[in-house]
């Protein structure tokens, strides 16, 4: 266990860049084994030899800050004992624990001579406990902020109330799978896609393992047909690293926002990209209008790698798989920075429960558009 300490200890200090603060407490006046200390902070301590051990009897811990060299680099020392602090001498913040009801109710404690000092500590405690804790973050995902800033009437119905949606169906006949749900399964089976193998040899399986009913294969083969054909599949198979259905979370303005990006892959030393696909049925003109609705969402997957990993893509990617298009675009600092302060806004409006109803061509298509919301027209 103590062999464990250390190494764990020696992984942590050396990530360290330029300074190092390590904080401990322990008796540092009694002797040690160089071996076998009670503690990591005595097992450093001994290290420096500046605390007594069964090798130097006589080092005793410095009561004023001193600096040592070890191994080429100046390390600080400073006792910050417990009589140094005012009001915590020879006592043990415990106490408030132990005779809470007592301390307030201004009864003395057993067998303890209280003084001013230690009772002001005391009633600053617990005046720090009895005040609110600050507000938990919101989880959220990327696809509910995403529905919020389309329409935030839906976002309260969907999200807020838990009422059911009717599925919107692919425009292209009655009676066929719903188009999130036609989506989602493609989706899987791109995630088990071999880039090594031909589409005729793993879609029929890959299907069946998504879910996809054999009336829909040969249209999900014509799907791979044409991604396998083209440039970015080139792309994605010589990829010196790629990442498939990579989920995140990210911090930001009070929420907890999550989701998963598709495909991040990296060509050459420093050129990353991230891949986001679509099932839309468009094409044309439409292919680029509603490319331009989708790049809020993917440039928000670059926030959050720019958040967790340090640095951003060189660009994001959209690929709609219908049409075979790729629509790309650049990432700056300035579009990162539009990107989070538009989700700041976002955020703040579900916080401060502003769902107001929005009219827009989506509201035919939408099960809410025609129920509630036409009910609170």
């Amino acid at each position: 266990q103590l062999e464990e300490e250390k190494r764990l200890l020696y992984v942590a200090m050396t990530r360290v860049r330029e300074h190092l603060i390590l904080a401990g407490s322990g008796r540092f006046d009694k002797e040690v084994s160089v071996q076998t200390p009670a503690s990591p902070m005595q097992s450093v301590l001994a290290e420096l030899r500046l605390i007594p051990t069964d090798e130097d009897k006589n080092q005793t811990f410095p009561a004023d800050p001193v600096i040592v060299n070890y191994g080429g680099s100046e390390v600080k020392i400073e006792n910050v004992s417990k009589e140094r602090i005012p009001g915590t001498a020879d006592r043990s913040f415990t106490l408030i624990d132990r005779y809470e009801n007592e301390i307030v109710s201004g009864l003395k404690i057993p067998g303890i001579e209280t003084d001013k000092n230690l009772m002001d500590t005391v009633t600053g405690r617990l005046d720090h406990k009895e005040r609110p804790l600050p507000e938990k973050p919101i989880p959220l995902s990327i696809t509910g902020l995403l529905e919020y800033r389309q329409c935030p009437a839906r976002y309260y119905f969907k999200y807020r109330q838990g009422v059911p949606e009717e599925e919107t169906f692919l425009p292209s006949s009655s009676g066929r799978m719903g188009g999130a749900e036609f989506g989602s399964r493609v989706h899987d089976v791109l995630n088990l896609f071999d880039f090594e193998k031909t589409p005729e040899e793993q879609l029929p399986a890959l299907s069946r393992a998504a879910g996809i009913h054999p009336d829909y294969q040969d249209e999900v083969l014509k799907l791979f047909r044409v991604f396998t054909g083209c440039n970015l599949f080139t792309d994605l198979r010589s990829a010196d690293e790629l990442y498939r259905e990579l989920p995140f979370s990210m911090k930001l303005d009070g929420a907890n926002l999550s989701g998963v990006m598709d495909a991040l892959f990296r060509k050459g030393e420093r050129s990353w990209f991230i891949l986001d696909y679509k099932t839309d049925d468009v094409e044309g003109d439409e292919i680029t209008a509603r490319a331009e609705a989708y790049f809020f969402q993917i440039f928000l997957y670059a926030l959050a790698l720019q958040k967790i990993l340090g640095f951003a893509p060189q660009n994001i990617m959209l690929y709609f798989l219908r049409p075979g298009s790729v629509q790309e675009k650049e990432v700056s600092e300035s579009t990162l920075r539009a990107t989070g302060e538009e989700a700041q806004k976002l955020i703040a409006g579900i916080r401060g429960d502003d769902f107001p109803l929005v009219k827009s061509p989506r509201c035919f298509s939408c099960a809410y558009g025609r129920t509630f919301c036409k009910i609170l027209e």
